[in-house]
């Protein structure tokens, strides 16, 4: 099941972090402030992945008939098998990486322990008091919480009392958060709750009156806590989502979608490495440009290898485990 205009956003949102951590991440690298200005736009495209995780899955769930306690092992089960595999391998690239640049330079210039790559396997890497091997894994972190949390409320989302009493204490627990609370799902709720919503329009099962009255707290939430270009482009992608519009086929970007989650695990330990050196290389604007578009290229073909041969047999296996009332 792939839905164009997901695709779509999710290419769109995977070349953004590309771009930002390949513009943003190495200090005063590049040294062309129009570029760095532009790529530091490129960290909304977490959002927007929060955005479509909030609609794709209950949307997946309600279309393969999922039903709380008979399926939620499953869906489980399901989830481990799409996105474990890939996030796995990409653990042993970001290690066998820094273990490379250390032997090449005789220094331990990224230093890992056991117990840091252990508290990766099950996201408790920040509870546990270490620091992500790659930046990009704290998203996952959030990404598993939302998958608990909504194998438990989904039934609450097609029941009006219940899902209006879920928003509430949704926007509240955000609006109160504490500091205890920061870098969890609690941070985050609006942009899975504004993806939730587009994915009850697209079913019906929430009357659009009601659904702006809800949109505009989440909005005003995202307002508050991330700023008005957050609130823009989510209010972009939300549109996105519920459009019914058939729009042109852009190949580049439904391919980038398609390898969207391996661009995402695989990159950062690409680019990060690759602009240092051409940080020591140079600092003509064409030497800074040809690193910058190597650093992207690279990135995007090592996606579509571990694409090829991990990412694709993982969505093969998930969608062979079916929910017990479609084996009926």
């Amino acid at each position: 099941m792939r839905l164009l205009n997901v695709d779509y956003l999710r290419g769109f949102a995977a070349f953004a972090v590309l771009f930002f951590h390949t513009t943003n991440t190495v200090e005063n690298y590049p040294t062309i402030s129009i570029i760095r200005n532009i790529g530091e736009f490129g960290r909304l495209g977490v959002d927007i992945f929060f955005i479509i995780s909030g609609f794709i899955i209950p949307y997946s769930m309600k279309i393969s008939e999922y039903r709380f306690g008979s399926d939620t092992g499953i869906f489980f089960a399901k989830r481990l098998a799409r996105v474990e595999p890939t996030y796995l391998a990409s653990i042993i690239f970001t290690v066998l990486m820094g273990c490379l640049v250390n032997w090449y330079y005789q220094k331990e210039l990224y230093a890992y322990s056991i117990g840091q790559i252990l508290s990766h396997l099950f996201y408790l890497t920040n509870f546990l008091g270490y620091e992500w091997i790659n930046p990009v894994y704290w998203t996952l972190a959030i990404e598993f919480q939302f998958y608990i949390t909504l194998a438990l409320i989904y039934p609450l989302l097609f029941h009006s009392i219940w899902r209006n009493i879920l928003f509430l204490l949704s926007a509240i627990a955000t609006l109160t958060m504490n500091e205890l609370f920061i870098g969890t799902l609690i941070e985050y709720i609006p942009f899975f709750a504004i993806g939730v919503i587009a994915c009850l329009l697209k079913f019906e099962a929430l009357i659009f009156k009601r659904a702006l009255v809800f949109l505009g707290v989440f909005f005003l939430l995202i307002l508050i806590k991330f700023g008005l270009t957050a609130l823009l482009f989510s209010l972009l992608t939300f549109v996105s989502l519920i459009s019914s519009v058939n729009i042109k086929q852009f190949r580049l970007l439904r391919f980038l979608g398609l390898i969207s989650y391996s661009i995402y695990l695989f990159h950062y330990p690409i680019v990060e490495k690759l602009v240092r050196i051409g940080k020591i290389a140079g600092y003509s604007a064409w030497s800074q440009l040809i690193v910058l578009f190597i650093s992207i290229a690279l990135s995007i073909l090592v996606a579509w290898v571990v694409f090829i041969f991990i990412e694709r047999p993982s969505l093969k296996l998930a969608g062979s485990l079916k929910y017990i009332s479609k084996k009926r």
